[in-house]
């Protein structure tokens, strides 16, 4: 940031000497840590990431940064504001989330959560209904067939 500093000398309560004008630039810091972090599940593989700051980045650049790891692989997301979806996820699987804030030359010490995708028990539903579908039919084929055979040998 710039600052304008005005400095006036003053010797036994009266003013000595003019009114002189200095400016600074402090240095660039770390931001604030991130707060707050909040993860949610949304449609069983999809997770939404939202947090709270301070905004106060020491800094030029204002970003968000998450990233999500489930052991293999990892996403990375950048933002201006703390808020991400991550879509189209694994299902069943065990997460970690870890979010900074970042300026141009500093990151925030991180925060990290863990989470878990949810199984998709729609569609097992729907695959043991047709397995049993499937099962009856196959079923009353079976018994058909028996009953044809029964009748003709009984002929």
């Amino acid at each position: 940031m710039d600052y304008t500093c005005w400095v006036q000398p003053y010797y036994q309560y009266g003013q000595v000497g003019n009114l002189l004008s200095v400016k600074q630039k402090t240095e660039i810091g770390v931001p604030e840590d991130v707060h707050n972090l909040k993860l949610e599940v949304k449609d069983h593989n999809t997770i939404i990431v939202t947090c709270n700051h301070s905004q106060i980045f020491n800094g030029p650049e204002r970003i968000f940064k998450a990233q999500l790891h489930d052991g293999g692989s990892s996403v990375e997301r950048n933002d201006e504001t703390c808020e991400f979806e991550f879509k189209n996820l694994k299902y069943s699987t065990n997460y970690t989330v870890k979010v900074t804030a970042v300026n141009s030359l500093f990151e925030s010490n991180p925060i990290t959560k863990q989470i878990s995708t949810e199984y998709v028990d729609a569609g097992i539903g729907f695959h043991v209904f047709h397995i049993l579908l499937t099962s009856g039919a196959l079923l009353l084929v079976v018994y058909k067939i028996y009953d044809l055979r029964f009748r003709k040998s009984q002929e």
